[in-house]
């Protein structure tokens, strides 16, 4: 997917009261990000129990992690959980 970074005012815009996150303005087609069903306008906020920070972080904890991986992201001011594969 193609990023950005959150920040105070589009983590309102979003749901996301303390503005941290990863936005996706982007997914790309055939990808693991749209295998498991993320859309442009979510916002990852966490990697399994991890908070995601920014965009650097996010790619820094799923280095890290599991070669399956559980997402929690905002979707239209709601929770949700997505589980991908990297």
């Amino acid at each position: 997917p193609i990023l950005q970074d959150l920040n105070p005012d589009l983590g309102s815009y979003f749901g996301v009261n303390d503005g941290k996150g990863v936005l996706i303005t982007e997914v790309l087609k055939e990808t693991p990000a749209e295998k498991a069903g993320l859309k442009a306008g979510d916002v990852i906020t966490k990697v399994g129990d991890r908070k995601v920070e920014d965009s650097d972080h996010l790619v820094s904890v799923l280095r890290d992690g599991d070669q399956k991986v559980t997402l929690t992201v905002m979707r239209q001011k709601s929770a949700r959980t997505e589980c991908a594969t990297r």
